[in-house]
């Protein structure tokens, strides 16, 4: 056993020194072992006449930004078996043109780390469609009349958006966060375990929908109609300002927060089961409709001027 311990430590030795002499040849550069063809950096930039874009793109991050000037700015990464289809007419539409085999979709070592990158002039007032897949989506310090992001199993940051009707986020498997917005529409927020966090927030109508996490805000307002809602997990606010009806379902777990105003403004049904109830049931008195429901948790919810 002794003798097979040593050789086991002299087989471990010479194998980290032979790695570490690998990756010293190669400058220490991981990228250089992908085995998926090397990227190169495009550039694509056309005059803003507030036209409508879309990108559909796959498997990469998509950052949105400010350009520095008044024109539109795309910035791209292809390389032999990803292309980039781009059409500038009336609107402008950018598409990912994958040519792997499936296999080699599969069986693949990738150490690179392309993006696709917007930026666009202060004065933008079109329309946004972004669409990609496992991947995150940051869009920031942007204008447009509506705006519709979608991933699957990425992260999305948005934030510091003004002049925007309406706002549609959505992804799965991870959270949504988005702060300093004011859109005069709808802003609505959709993913499936993941959390979903509004700060600052102001719409005409508010959703964010979840599953199996939780939902916080802080300093929200809406003037029609906001419903927040998840399963297994709570829903937590501050500052919140209600429109005309508010809806915050939940269950197995808790609603706390703080709304602004009185709870004599308010048209208030509540519910819950095995837990607390700091709200009467039915309670009828202002034209605000105030709906809150869960089950197996508890119902918190205090009232600014009171």
């Amino acid at each position: 056993m002794k003798k097979l311990a040593i050789i086991g430590s002299i087989t471990c030795v010479v194998g980290v020194i032979i790695f570490i002499s690998a990756f010293a040849s190669i400058g220490w550069d991981i990228t250089k072992i992908s085995t998926r063809p090397k990227y190169e950096e495009r550039h694509f930039s056309t005059e803003n006449t507030n036209q409508t874009i879309t990108l559909k793109d796959k498997d990469k991050p998509v950052s949105v930004g400010l350009s520095d000037d008044n024109q539109i700015h795309i910035i791209y990464y292809e390389n032999e078996k990803e292309q980039y289809q781009i059409e500038d007419d009336t609107n402008l539409t950018i598409q990912n043109q994958y040519s792997y085999q499936w296999y080699e979709s599969i069986f693949n070592i990738d150490f690179q780390s392309p993006s696709t990158t917007i930026l666009l002039p202060s004065d933008f007032n079109g329309e946004l469609y972004i669409e990609t897949s496992n991947a995150q989506v940051t869009i920031e310090n942007i204008a447009a009349s509506k705006l519709s992001a979608s991933t699957s199993n990425g992260y999305m940051n948005v934030n510091r958006l003004t002049n925007v009707q309406t706002i549609s986020l959505s992804t799965s498997n991870n959270a949504i966060d988005a702060f300093d917005i004011t859109a005069s529409g709808k802003l609505t927020a959709a993913t499936t375990n993941g959390s979903i966090a509004f700060t600052n927030i102001s719409a005409q109508d508010m959703e964010a929908v979840t599953s199996n996490n939780r939902i916080v805000t802080d300093n929200t307002q809406s003037t029609q109609n906001m419903m927040l809602q998840t399963s297994n997990g709570t829903i937590e606010f501050k500052n919140l300002t209600a429109g005309l009806s508010t809806t915050l379902h939940t269950s197995n777990d808790s609603v706390i927060g703080s709304i602004n105003g009185k709870a004599s403004d308010f048209t208030i049904q509540s519910q819950t089961s095995n837990g607390t109830n700091n709200l009467p049931e039915s309670f009828k008195s202002g034209e605000q409709q105030l709906n809150i429901t869960t089950s197996n948790g508890n119902i918190d919810v205090t009232f600014s001027n009171e």
